[in-house]
């Protein structure tokens, strides 16, 4: 049973990581310039960094979980590194578009 929460850490970190290529490639289409997150698609944007917030601290939780194998601390140091980027700079983002300009 352990074995399932290590394995779904490791699948944590990498749906993670497929996760901000997608994200990118679709602000990327959805805005001629590639920088501006939310002009026109707020739906869209919220709904890409979601999963980039919760998916790093749910890997964490079930790395932590599963048993002592290579896997398990790769999950653990991948998912606190994505955390600590990727998930703190979409709510960054987040925040500074509820800040008025």
């Amino acid at each position: 049973m352990k074995n399932i929460y290590t394995s779904f850490s490791f699948y944590c970190f990498l749906g993670t990581i497929g996760w901000t290529l997608l994200a990118y490639m679709v602000g990327s289409l959805f805005t001629p310039t590639g920088n501006t997150y939310f002009n026109g698609y707020e739906w869209l944007g919220y709904l890409f960094f979601a999963p980039l917030i919760i998916t790093p601290i749910l890997g964490v939780v079930f790395g932590f979980k599963g048993e002592k194998s290579k896997i398990k601390i790769i999950s653990i140091f991948g998912n606190t590194i994505l955390f600590f980027t990727i998930s703190l700079l979409s709510i960054a983002l987040i925040i500074y578009d509820f800040i008025p300009q």
